[in-house]
């Protein structure tokens, strides 16, 4: 299954917590949980100098990862806008566990041990921190 956190930062990026949005995340991080590869790309998004509130961003949130395939995100905070884009085309939308690296989720996800992202708590453009 190859799985994507998003990140604030690059260097020993396993070791870290996800970041806490998706839409405003600087990095992204694929790992495959077949064979533990893994790398970090920088999002196409944030490159720009946009985030998800940027209109093409909004009609395909996964322009972001550059053309890069995932099957599922595992996020703390994710636009209502792009889980609905997601859960459309068939990528799951896990929820982070506070306070757990990168590293431990993978653990957590090989074990089947993390939830889906309950709709509920996905953020409206409008209300989100991010986009203020």
């Amino acid at each position: 299954m190859i799985v994507c956190f998003p990140m604030n930062e690059k260097e020993n990026y396993l070791e870290l917590l996800p970041f806490a949005h998706f839409g405003s995340a600087e990095y992204f991080v694929i790992y495959n949980t077949d064979n533990d590869q893994n790398k970090i790309i920088e999002s196409e998004s944030r490159k720009s100098g946009k985030n998800a509130c940027n209109p093409l961003m909004r009609l395909n949130p996964l322009m972001a990862l550059k053309g890069e395939s995932v099957e599922v995100f595992v996020v703390n905070g994710i636009g209502e806008n792009a889980m609905k884009k997601f859960n459309e085309i068939g990528i799951k939308v896990l929820k982070a566990s506070e306070g757990i690296t990168v590293e431990k989720h993978i653990e957590l996800i090989k074990n089947h041990m993390l939830t889906e992202f309950p709709e509920n708590l996905a953020c409206k453009c409008q209300d989100c921190y991010q986009c203020k």
